[in-house]
Protein backbone atom coordinates (compact mmCIF):
# COMPACT_ATOMS: atom_id res chain seq x y z
CA UNK A 1 0.00 0.00 0.00
CA UNK A 2 1.20 3.59 -0.57
CA UNK A 3 1.26 6.44 2.04
CA UNK A 4 2.36 9.98 1.96
CA UNK A 5 4.80 10.90 4.53
CA UNK A 6 5.45 14.66 5.39
CA UNK A 7 8.42 16.33 7.12
CA UNK A 8 8.14 19.21 8.72
CA UNK A 9 10.54 22.37 10.25
CA UNK A 10 14.35 20.53 11.17
CA UNK A 11 12.88 16.69 9.50
CA UNK A 12 12.22 18.49 6.35
CA UNK A 13 15.67 20.11 6.17
CA UNK A 14 17.41 16.77 7.33
CA UNK A 15 15.39 14.46 5.10
CA UNK A 16 16.14 16.82 1.62
CA UNK A 17 12.01 17.06 0.55
CA UNK A 18 8.58 18.00 2.60
CA UNK A 19 6.69 15.11 1.44
CA UNK A 20 7.06 12.01 -0.38
CA UNK A 21 4.61 8.51 -1.41
CA UNK A 22 6.48 5.81 0.39
CA UNK A 23 5.06 2.02 0.10
CA UNK A 24 4.37 -0.28 2.98
CA UNK A 25 3.03 -3.92 3.21
CA UNK A 26 -0.93 -4.24 3.78
CA UNK A 27 -1.22 -4.13 7.88
CA UNK A 28 1.52 -1.53 8.39
CA UNK A 29 1.90 0.38 11.75
CA UNK A 30 3.60 4.15 11.91
CA UNK A 31 6.40 2.16 13.79
CA UNK A 32 6.81 0.66 10.21
CA UNK A 33 7.42 3.70 8.81
CA UNK A 34 10.00 4.86 11.45
CA UNK A 35 11.72 1.44 10.39
CA UNK A 36 12.27 2.98 7.26
CA UNK A 37 13.34 5.92 7.83
CA UNK A 38 15.82 4.67 10.32
CA UNK A 39 17.78 3.01 7.90
CA UNK A 40 16.73 5.13 4.35
CA UNK A 41 17.91 8.63 6.17
CA UNK A 42 20.96 7.74 8.33
CA UNK A 43 20.24 11.82 9.05
CA UNK A 44 17.28 11.53 11.45
CA UNK A 45 18.45 8.76 13.61
CA UNK A 46 18.97 10.77 16.43
CA UNK A 47 15.68 12.63 15.98
CA UNK A 48 13.20 10.24 15.53
CA UNK A 49 12.76 9.28 19.27
CA UNK A 50 10.90 12.25 20.10
CA UNK A 51 9.25 13.30 17.05
CA UNK A 52 5.56 13.65 17.27
CA UNK A 53 3.31 11.63 14.46
CA UNK A 54 0.22 12.39 13.09
CA UNK A 55 -1.68 10.53 10.96
CA UNK A 56 -4.78 12.13 8.96
CA UNK A 57 -3.89 15.09 10.84
CA UNK A 58 -4.47 13.10 14.37
CA UNK A 59 -1.91 12.62 16.54
CA UNK A 60 -0.70 9.10 16.39
CA UNK A 61 1.41 6.25 18.51
CA UNK A 62 4.20 4.33 17.11
CA UNK A 63 1.09 1.20 16.93
CA UNK A 64 -1.43 3.04 14.66
CA UNK A 65 -2.41 0.80 11.92
CA UNK A 66 -1.88 2.47 8.41
CA UNK A 67 -4.86 2.43 5.23
CA UNK A 68 -3.96 3.04 1.75
CA UNK A 69 -3.69 6.79 0.98
CA UNK A 70 -3.01 7.98 4.76
CA UNK A 71 -0.99 11.08 5.21
CA UNK A 72 1.63 10.30 7.70
CA UNK A 73 3.03 13.72 9.08
CA UNK A 74 6.35 13.71 11.01
CA UNK A 75 6.81 16.79 13.26
CA UNK A 76 9.95 17.94 14.96
CA UNK A 77 10.60 17.79 18.84
CA UNK A 78 9.71 21.21 20.44
CA UNK A 79 12.58 22.51 22.09
CA UNK A 80 13.09 25.46 24.17
CA UNK A 81 13.27 25.78 27.66
CA UNK A 82 15.67 26.67 30.42
CA UNK A 83 18.92 24.91 31.31
CA UNK A 84 18.97 25.75 34.81
CA UNK A 85 19.49 22.84 37.00
CA UNK A 86 16.17 20.78 38.79
CA UNK A 87 16.63 21.86 42.28
CA UNK A 88 18.57 25.36 41.67
CA UNK A 89 16.01 28.22 43.22
CA UNK A 90 14.34 30.12 40.44
CA UNK A 91 12.48 31.99 42.36
CA UNK A 92 8.57 32.89 42.42
CA UNK A 93 7.28 31.41 39.42
CA UNK A 94 3.47 31.26 40.71
CA UNK A 95 1.24 33.93 41.65
CA UNK A 96 -2.53 33.97 42.87
CA UNK A 97 -4.63 37.18 42.43
CA UNK A 98 -7.93 38.49 42.15
CA UNK A 99 -6.75 41.36 40.27
CA UNK A 100 -6.18 41.90 36.56
CA UNK A 101 -2.85 40.24 35.90
CA UNK A 102 -0.19 42.43 34.43
CA UNK A 103 1.95 40.23 31.37
CA UNK A 104 4.27 42.36 30.52
CA UNK A 105 5.06 43.04 34.82
CA UNK A 106 5.33 38.58 34.88
CA UNK A 107 6.94 38.19 31.46
CA UNK A 108 10.16 40.92 33.20
CA UNK A 109 10.30 38.61 36.60
CA UNK A 110 10.26 35.89 34.56
CA UNK A 111 12.93 36.88 31.28
CA UNK A 112 16.90 36.24 31.79
CA UNK A 113 19.40 38.06 30.06
CA UNK A 114 20.40 34.72 28.30
CA UNK A 115 16.99 33.96 26.59
CA UNK A 116 16.32 34.90 22.84
CA UNK A 117 13.06 35.35 23.38
CA UNK A 118 9.83 35.34 25.41
CA UNK A 119 6.11 34.08 24.54
CA UNK A 120 2.95 34.89 26.51
CA UNK A 121 0.11 33.20 25.77
CA UNK A 122 -3.10 33.89 27.25
CA UNK A 123 -6.34 31.62 26.24
CA UNK A 124 -7.84 27.89 26.28
CA UNK A 125 -6.03 25.09 24.82
CA UNK A 126 -7.44 21.60 24.28
CA UNK A 127 -7.33 18.79 27.35
CA UNK A 128 -4.89 16.44 25.55
CA UNK A 129 -1.74 16.04 23.16
CA UNK A 130 -1.70 12.69 21.83
CA UNK A 131 -4.84 12.05 20.06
Amino acid sequence: MQVRVLFFGVLKDLAGRGSEELTLPEAATVSDVIEVYERRVTSLRSMLPSIAISVNQEYSGPETRLQPGDEVALLPPVSGGSERELGSDPGPFNRITRDVIDTDAVLQDLKQPEDGAAVVFEGIVRNNTRG
